[in-house]
This record gives C-alpha cells, structure tokens and sequence, in this order.
C-alpha cells in the first residue's frame, strides 16, 4: 500500500472516531439532562393498605407520618423497624407522644 491510501485509511477511521466520541458525549449529556425525569415517579397520595412500614434511621419523623396515616385509616397495622435507640428509645417517644389507645395494632422488629 502506498502512503496516500494509509493516509485515506487512518483520515476516514479518525473520522469515524471522531463521530462515535461525539455521539456518546451528546448521549450522555442528554441522559443525564434528563435522568431525574426518566427516574422519577409520578407524585401521588396515600392509597390504603394492609399495613403500614415506617423504617427507622431517622429522627421520628416518619414514625409520626406513619402514626398520621393509621389515624386517617390508611391500614389497619403499623410495621416499625429499626427504630434508633437513645436515652429513651425514639420508638417510645414518638408513640407514647402520638397515642392514647393500645399498641395492639402495632407490630415492633427490632
């Protein structure tokens, strides 16, 4: 092969490369422009159900949000898991703090 057609050669396939690298960093731009839309549920309310699970890690508030839930009859049970522990437990704060009737309803994991 003579030096003009390498050079054609290796011209075409820089282009080629060229092209590719362009399309992948535009792809990805408009991803990651866009990712949140494609990710994001759409925003609904409470539908009622079996139980309600509140998972711990938190500072209580979603064992208010849960406790809110069961008192505007979304479930007839409460799920808590995980619940932090402290000088008095977050779990007795927030349900002693929220309740006046028998944790019957309530199911506890530690």
């Amino acid at each position: 092969m003579t030096s003009t057609v390498m050079a054609t050669r290796l011209k075409r396939w820089l282009a080629r490369l060229t092209l590719v690298i362009s399309f992948l960093i535009v792809f990805t731009g408009v991803f990651l422009l866009y990712a949140g839309k494609f990710l994001a549920s759409p925003a609904r309310g409470p539908q009622k159900a079996d139980v309600i699970i509140v998972l711990g890690g938190d500072t209580g508030a979603r064992s208010i949000c849960g406790l809110q839930l069961y008192k505007q009859g979304y479930a007839h049970y409460i799920l808590l898991t995980g619940l932090e522990e402290g000088e008095q437990t977050t779990q007795q704060f927030y349900l002693n703090r929220l309740l006046t009737s028998p944790f019957d309803f309530i199911k506890l994991l530690s």
